[in-house]
This record gives C-alpha cells, sequence and structure tokens, in this order.
C-alpha cells in the first residue's frame, strides 16, 4: 500500500501523533455496532431531474447499500431504517422545515416506502420520521440504547440534511460513528 500523500507534508512528530490518535487506520465497525439506512425510500429515488443522480443511484449506490446490508445481516448486525413519512394524511405533523420545503409523503403511501432493493427484512425496524433529523422526530435514541448500540454504520441519501441531521448529535452523545461515504455509498 502507497503512502497516503500528505506524508510527505509532515514531520514525524506529526506523523506519531496522527498513529497514536488512530488516524489512517482501519475503523472497523465499533463496539455492538447497527447499520442505519437513512431516506432510501421511493419519494427520494424518483423524478430526481438528475441523469447522474439517477445512473449514480442504481448503478453504485443501490448495489453498495445492498452489499453492506448483506454484510451486516450475515454478521449478526442490527439494520435499521428511516424514512421520511407523514404520521397524518394532510401532514399537519411535519416540522417547519418540511412544510416550507415542501416535503410531503403520506402516511402509508408508495412513496413512503424503502426502495425494493434493499427492502427491510421482517423483524428490521423502520423509523418514520417528519423532520430531518431521525433522532428529533423518533425515538430511535431510546431503541439504540435499548439494543445496546454504542456504534453506528450510516449509510442514505440526502447527505446534506438527513444524514448530516443523523450524524451530528451522535457524536455529542458519543456513539462512535462510520458514515460510508458521499450521498450515500
Amino acid at each position: 500500500m502507497s503512502e497516503p500523500i500528505w506524508n510527505k507534508f509532515l514531520t514525524e512528530r506529526d506523523k506519531a501523533v496522527f498513529a497514536a490518535g488512530g488516524f489512517g487506520a482501519r475503523a472497523g465497525f465499533g463496539k455492538r455496532p447497527a447499520l442505519l439506512i437513512i431516506d432510501v425510500q421511493n419519494y427520494c429515488t424518483v423524478n430526481s431531474k438528475s441523469q447522474y443522480f439517477d445512473r449514480s443511484l442504481r448503478e453504485i449506490v443501490l448495489p453498495n447499500i445492498g452489499r453492506l446490508q448483506l454484510a451486516c445481516r450475515q454478521s449478526g448486525i442490527e439494520v435499521l431504517y428511516s424514512v421520511i413519512e407523514n404520521m397524518t394524511r394532510n401532514g399537519r405533523d411535519r416540522s417547519l422545515d418540511y412544510k416550507i420545503s415542501g416535503i410531503d409523503v403520506p402516511r402509508g403511501s408508495w412513496e413512503a416506502q424503502v426502495v425494493d432493493e434493499i427492502v427491510p427484512g421482517k423483524d428490521e425496524m423502520v423509523f418514520r420520521k417528519t423532520s430531518s433529523s431521525v433522532f428529533i422526530s423518533t425515538n430511535i435514541d431510546y431503541v439504540l440504547r435499548n439494543l445496546g448500540v454504542r456504534s453506528l454504520i450510516v449509510a442514505g441519501l440526502m447527505t446534506d440534511q438527513c444524514v448530516e441531521s443523523a450524524v451530528l448529535p451522535r457524536f455529542e452523545r458519543s456513539t462512535a460513528l462510520r458514515h460510508m461515504g458521499g450521498n450515500a455509498i
């Protein structure tokens, strides 16, 4: 394996500090991990108006999330999902952000379902949220504590909003995180 390009700019002391902090080392999945797949649902994957997004989603993102999902299932790692879905038919329960943005996913609709390529297993949990953050508008924090989860592997769509909103509060609560790249994977 070749040396990272930035190493030529670091002093030996800097390299030692980085090595002691675990920078550049394989992170693994942490202690008592769970996989959280965020917003990979019909609402977020249709009518994108971007050929690049559609192609990337079908050729790269969904297959990678599917492989990650399978690996976690085979390893006995809990797989969880969050989707955008109103609790009411008229969406009056949505966050102000969702109301202003026009995000309106009717309860029980096709748009609220996880995409067929990574459909949840019969005993896997789906958290239905009415805001960008799964931790603000669901009981996922309570469930994760009940499951004894200490680290999250995070994959999903809407990286700049919903994934970020899930990740940031976890740092504050000392949960180890593994975000699986760019806009999802």
